[in-house]
């Protein structure tokens, strides 16, 4: 760079000095501001718990079709060819891993098995699909608790009731803004109908004309339904009533 350059160039930097107090500012001139402005503000909290959240979200909400539910779990059942078709019993079978990669193995008496699950399934007149839900803390707390119903949490909460531990701001004064909670539980017992539902159940929905699958991950699983057409099923073919 020679002198004259450097002589200009002091002289600008005297005339127009950079200004500090502009946001951003640096020796080689203001920055200008982030195009995406300031980060948005979270949802204003409620003062108390009496009052609604300002953007209240319902997620997950499972809503039973009625008060009664079932399931279907092979722990404890024992062994599905002493009991269904009269052969030796299989200590091992008590477990369910043993029994269920059994299952998966395939062979002769497992065909068998098959053929009488089919048989007893047809007998049922099922048409269609029911939804089932893998049992968990979650699934059992949403099916035995009142939540309140998207579009109707009351607009004006009352005040809550000392006797009462549900927020006010659910609605819980007002009939119309709950649910009536699941007040009976029930696991099936009987061994031809649990092992159907299992075998036939894919992800969340029992296809009622789905071919049987004896894969250990669809055997060691425990389903919950409210579905009333499973639930008169195991109450007449054998039920006992389970906690929630």
């Amino acid at each position: 760079m020679s002198l004259l350059q450097r002589q200009l160039n002091s002289q600008n930097q005297n005339q127009n000095p950079p200004n500090q107090n502009q946001q951003g500012s640096s020796p080689f001139g203001s920055r200008p501001a982030s195009p995406f402005g300031r980060p948005a503000a979270k949802p204003a909290a409620p003062a108390n718990a009496n009052e609604e959240p300002k953007d209240l979200q319902l997620v997950n909400v499972i809503i039973p079709l009625q008060r009664v539910v079932v399931r279907f779990d092979l722990n404890g059942l024992g062994d599905p060819f002493y009991r269904l078709m009269g052969k030796p019993m299989n200590s091992e079978f008590s477990q369910l891993h043993p029994l269920a990669q059994t299952l998966e193995r395939g062979g002769e008496p497992v065909e068998a098995l098959r053929a009488l699950l089919n048989e007893v399934w047809a007998g049922y007149s099922l048409r269609g699909a029911a939804l089932v839900y893998n049992t968990s803390f979650n699934v059992n707390r949403a099916m035995a608790e009142a939540f309140p119903m998207p579009g109707n949490v009351a607009q004006n909460p009352p005040k809550k009731d000392d006797d009462d531990d549900t927020p006010a701001w659910l609605g819980n004064n007002n009939p119309n803004n709950r649910r009536q909670p699941v007040v009976e539980r029930w696991r099936a017992i009987d061994l031809a109908l649990t092992l159907n539902v299992l075998a036939r159940a894919r992800t969340q929905v029992v296809l009622m004309g789905a071919p049987l699958v004896f894969g250990t991950n669809y055997l060691t699983r425990s389903l919950v339904t409210d579905d009333p057409r499973l639930v008169a099923l195991a109450k007449a073919s054998g039920a006992l009533a389970d906690a929630l």
